[in-house]
């Protein structure tokens, strides 16, 4: 399973700042699963940044907002940040159980 760092977390809408000034490089959608279910957590890199910010939920900062389904969350990242036109998928195909919130 892949570490989060807190202090990498970032809400919806500072993300939006950094897409609007253009320092977003590079968006990884993660694929893990937690507590026998699959879900995706959203990675954004940033240009001179050495490590990755990930998308948080105003609650829970310490943790990445997850995703249950791949197409919700294509649909929300084209809504949202419109000028991204680029994705990967890296699956983590670790063995690990975690707690977290899953969005629907």
């Amino acid at each position: 399973m892949r570490t989060w760092d807190p202090l990498n977390g970032a809400p919806e809408s500072h993300i939006k700042l950094l897409e609007r000034k253009g320092l977003i490089e590079d968006v990884v959608l993660v694929r893990e699963t937690i507590d026998g279910k699959q879900s995706y957590a959203v990675e954004f890199k940033l240009k001179n940044a050495t490590e990755p910010m990930y998308l948080v939920t105003q609650r829970s900062k310490g943790e990445p907002r997850r995703f249950r389904d791949l197409t919700r969350l294509a649909a929300y990242l084209d809504e949202e940040f419109p000028n991204i036109s680029k994705w990967s998928l890296t699956i983590d195909r670790t063995p690990t159980q975690v707690t977290g919130s899953i969005c629907y």
